[in-house]
């Protein structure tokens, strides 16, 4: 830290990491209720399911609303909006006596996805840091798989033991007690200060003047670039990866025979691997470069989803974490991709925009996630099916994002800081 400006640009890390932590957190253990849900409402899996569906269409919405709204409303408003739409998606969730009441929070729960979580973080990220600001948004992103972890394990007792009710009610206070104060006190943006910062920061930098040549591309030359198409299509895809598996491996462990608190444990381990995996992962990208850091991400998810396929049925021990390990160390795919790889090509000056367009295409993978694995449920009678659509998918994502990759104007490669 170097003057006071980085200070607080750690202090604002921080900040983000705890929001993180609470908003996707919470929202991560979305998979460990559908069998309560299921239960207590009486309906099929793919009714159930459909709200990740409205919570992940929602949050498309908002996440293209974060480019154009940036100049009209701060970024720290819009994750506090998130915020307070997060105490009214397990409010609303927690009085639920049908699905309706169930979908109108995921809804709420869309606009904290849009607003509050990997675009709107990563923009406040950008301002702060420059240098090594991959690794920054590696750290400070590890907040979501960490809180998932939490959660999950609390989520697992306070189910048992409360009903899952209560734990959303709890879920609730941890929004208002939590992270709106620490939006409020802790989150600041830069305004005029940020020229000055930029210059200060890339001064004897051998990657200031490609950054500036990156800066003057505009959005019409973003549109026509073929990669940006690409971009958008593997991001949609890659939306369905992680959220798949986490969504319904706790249910289908569940429905061949262990305690949802058995399988909280489970997913626990999963997210602290995956925290961890998150947490380094930005310090890859940085060191070995975007390609490398592309197909570690992938071949590990991919290598998971064939074990779970090959395991199916088997709920020993091994037969479990194996394909947990695989698929926790694939985790920054969700979501952390377009902040810290792809938007790099274009440049900084458009950075909001273009992070807002490829979470908005990575939501709508994540809404098309939960229907096509919860109706191939209901139809076939097991999970096995849907695994391996998002196994075809993942492959289909990493492939269009290596020729994105070579196709760019730009680059990536030369790009990534």
């Amino acid at each position: 830290m170097k003057n006071k400006y980085d200070k607080i640009g750690v202090g604002v890390a921080v900040g983000c990491f705890i929001i993180m932590f609470i908003h996707l957190g919470t929202l991560g253990t979305a998979g460990l209720f559908i069998p309560q849900l299921i239960k207590t409402l009486n309906v099929p899996v793919s009714q159930v399911s459909l709200n990740v569906t409205f919570c992940s269409l929602t949050g498309f919405v908002f996440s293209l609303m974060v480019g154009k709204l940036r100049n009209k409303v701060s970024i720290k408003m819009m994750i506090l909006i998130g915020s307070v739409a997060g105490i009214m998606h397990y409010l609303i969730s927690a009085m639920s006596n049908g699905i309706f009441l169930i979908y109108l929070g995921s809804i709420f729960g869309g606009v904290k996805f849009g607003f509050g979580t990997h675009a709107c973080n990563a923009a406040i990220i950008s301002q702060w840091f420059n240098d090594k600001k991959a690794t920054v948004i590696g750290v400070v992103f590890s907040g979501a798989a960490f809180g998932s972890a939490i959660m999950m394990y609390i989520s697992g007792i306070l189910i048992e033991s409360v009903g899952w009710r209560s734990t959303y009610l709890v879920f609730a206070a941890l929004h208002l007690f939590i992270a709106i104060p620490v939006n409020l006190f802790v989150l600041k943006e830069i305004k005029i200060l940020r020229k000055n910062i930029v210059n200060n920061n890339y001064s004897n930098s051998t990657k200031s003047s490609n950054f500036e040549v990156y800066d003057v591309v505009t959005m019409k030359e973003v549109y026509r670039n073929t990669a940006y198409w690409m971009l958008l299509i593997s991001m949609m895809l890659c939306g369905t990866l992680i959220v798949g598996f986490k969504t319904f491996v706790p249910s289908y462990w569940q429905f061949y025979g262990l305690s949802a608190l058995t399988s909280s444990k489970y997913i626990s381990i999963f997210m602290v691997i995956a925290t961890i995996s998150t947490m380094v992962s930005g310090n890859i990208a940085d060191k070995y470069g975007n390609k490398a850091y592309i197909i570690y991400l992938y071949s590990s998810f991919l290598i998971g989803m064939i074990f779970v396929l090959l395991f199916s049925n088997k709920l020993g021990v091994m037969y479990i974490m194996i394909p947990v390990i695989f698929v926790a160390v694939s985790y920054p795919l969700y979501g952390s991709i377009p902040a810290t790889v792809v938007t790099e090509s274009f440049g900084a000056k458009y950075y909001d925009k273009v992070c807002g367009d490829l979470m908005a295409a990575f939501f709508i993978g994540q809404s098309i996630a939960s229907p096509i694995i919860g109706g191939l449920r209901d139809i076939t009678g097991t999970y096995s099916s849907g695994f391996k659509m998002i196994t075809v998918f993942g492959l289909t994502s990493f492939l269009l994002l290596l020729i994105a990759i070579k196709k760019s104007d730009v680059g990536i490669e030369s790009s990534c800081i």
